[in-house]
């Protein structure tokens, strides 16, 4: 494919077919170069907010266009024909505060931190990353980047100068020992407790590069995403079982704001395009019911707000709007006599079976100990033949031993870090020798 890209700017309106025309309206967000869209059709405009917030003191002096989104308010038809709006902070009253006001919290952090720090964030909020090189500068620490993601994401930032480096910045942890603890600063990812991010490693004592020490400090500078909390709270145990002292935004205010607007906000919005009708989007229902509750009190009828979900079909026109029905959304699969009962992950597994085959990893483990009792014995389906492969075999089984033994006691107790170890390990072993790439399902019993 050679498709043809085109970098849009704020207010740069695209022509698409003859008749739509699109404009994007910057807004202030947790990632730089956040837009949200103007559409104008021939029944009027729709705005499409994005993910968004009214951030009264961007650090990168980028605001919301408050005015671009008035516009189209204006005019005889009295108001925008549709706001679609983000409503991920809908049950939360008041306005989103501002990045800016992470940064005392963190300085003091940075600032009363006597060993090594570590940061964990999103690798695409340039901001939060922005302020901590700001404060490593500002308290002479030297930052290192721990992960692809970080690395390149800085990388890349930094190339188009959409983030400034003003402090000693060395992108290769291997160098890591050569500046005293009390001298560095570690940017990571894995602050949701992700089982292979380099964050989780560090607590579990399999990092490469990186050993959690006492007095570390470790801060979560990430809001918790729902059903992430008992995997972050477990990392949080791991490295405070090694001594460090961890801070998140369960037990430290000023570490994290969140990216997406409040009620307050909501209601600004609201004023400033004075939609006819509004779809409440981008949350669950409950959060699209509360935004849609909210738009009531600001004067929409109950005709002119529609509470919607993938797949209904909203027709809009000049004598209204209404839900025409719904369409199949996101990839329909069909299988013998059954339509869409099938999982997309179903069918990529049945691709993979028939090309490359599956292994079956089989490890006995004692539950109090963690030594192996019995295995690793490996059974294998349409990979190769276990009678005339015996050797290969057994190297692999060698690999599986070697990769569970390399975990930490922590880590083993940890059933998913134990599969993804010994999966990656048994991965790269049948790459190198047969440059393929079977299932694999490894199993581990407790005894």
């Amino acid at each position: 494919m050679t498709p043809n890209l085109k970098l849009l700017t704020a207010r740069e309106k695209v022509s698409i077919g003859k008749n739509f025309v699109v404009e994007p309206l910057s807004v202030t967000h947790s990632i730089i170069d956040a837009f949200g869209l103007a559409i104008t059709t021939p029944v009027g405009a729709v705005i499409h907010s994005g993910d968004f917030k009214m951030d009264p003191a961007p650090t990168d002096g980028v605001t919301f266009d408050h005015y671009g989104f008035a516009r189209y308010a204006e005019g005889d038809d009295g108001g925008a024909l549709l706001l679609l709006a983000d409503s991920t902070n809908a049950d939360r009253e008041g306005n989103c505060p501002s990045e800016a006001t992470v940064i005392p919290g963190l300085d003091r952090l940075v600032r009363e931190a006597s060993g090594q720090i570590i940061m964990a964030c999103f690798s695409s909020a340039l901001h939060r990353i922005q302020t901590v090189l700001n404060l490593a500068a500002k308290y002479g620490r030297t930052v290192f980047p721990a992960g692809m993601n970080m690395e390149r994401n800085i990388r890349v930032a930094s190339s188009i100068k959409a983030i400034d480096i003003p402090c000693d910045y060395i992108s290769n942890l291997e160098r890591l020992r050569s500046v005293p603890a009390e001298k560095r600063l570690i940017l990571t990812t894995g602050s949701q407790g992700e089982p292979l991010a380099g964050l989780n490693r560090m607590a579990l004592g399999s990092h490469r590069h990186v050993s959690i020490e006492t007095d570390d400090t470790v801060i979560l500078s990430s809001r918790f995403i729902p059903g992430n909390e008992k995997a972050i709270f477990r990392l949080i145990n791991h490295l405070m079982r090694r001594g460090a002292k961890v801070f998140h935004p369960g037990n430290t205010t000023g570490v994290h704001v969140s990216g997406h607007a409040y009620r307050g906000e909501m209601r600004t919005l609201l004023n400033l395009v004075n939609p006819r009708h509004f779809v409440p989007v981008h949350g669950e229902f409950r959060h699209l019911s509360e935004h849609a509750g909210l738009a009531h009190e600001m004067g929409l009828q109950q005709d002119e707000v529609h509470v919607i979900e993938n797949g209904c079909c909203l027709e809009l026109g000049s004598d209204g709007a209404k839900v025409v029905g719904r369409v199949p959304h996101g990839r329909v699969f069909v299988d013998g006599k059954s339509i869409g009962d099938i999982e997309e992950f179903v069918i990529r597994d049945r691709k993979y079976l028939s090309e490359e085959g599956v292994i079956v990893s089989i490890l006995g483990v004692d539950r109090e100990t963690g030594e192996v009792l019995e295995g690793p014995f490996l059974h294998t389906r349409g990979f190769v033949d276990e009678a005339s492969h015996g050797d290969l075999l057994n190297e692999a089984a060698a690999v599986v031993l070697e990769a569970y033994e390399s975990i930490t006691r922590e880590g083993q107790e940890e059933s998913s870090v134990v599969q993804v170890t010994i999966k990656k390990a048994l991965r790269g072993f049948i790459k190198r020798k047969l440059n393929r790439f079977p299932v694999i399902f490894p199993l581990v019993l407790e005894i």
